[in-house]
């Protein structure tokens, strides 16, 4: 996950809570929406090491295709996934960013 908060000081609790609601967005972001590659294999000949991934899937695809979830777990987790739409979490995000940001320069300002 990319950082998206920056190092700013946050430290009134209307800004602890932007900050839980802006991370349980971008949770559900990165593990429904956003594609990562998996090493599955590294091996050495010499002075080369090769590197073996597996394909490119979003977290919650690895998970329905792990097998260790049961019927009604894959259930949930595809009604989960159904019920979002990464545009609207990312205008969410954007906006709760936004206020945040917004929150702290007038913190710094008085």
């Amino acid at each position: 996950m990319r950082k998206v908060i920056g190092y700013q000081r946050y430290n009134l609790k209307q800004a602890l809570e932007m900050l839980n609601r802006i991370y349980s967005l971008l949770r559900l972001y990165t593990n429904f929406f956003q594609p990562s590659m998996k090493l599955t294999e590294k091996h050495r000949q010499g002075a080369k090491v090769y590197k073996v991934y597996d394909e490119v899937q979003a977290p919650c695809y690895r998970l329905l295709k792990s097998g260790i979830l049961s019927a009604r777990e894959k259930r949930e987790l595809m009604e989960a996934f159904q019920r979002l739409s990464p545009i609207h979490l990312l205008k969410q995000i954007n906006d709760n960013l936004k206020l945040l940001w917004d929150m702290v320069d007038k913190q710094v300002v008085q």
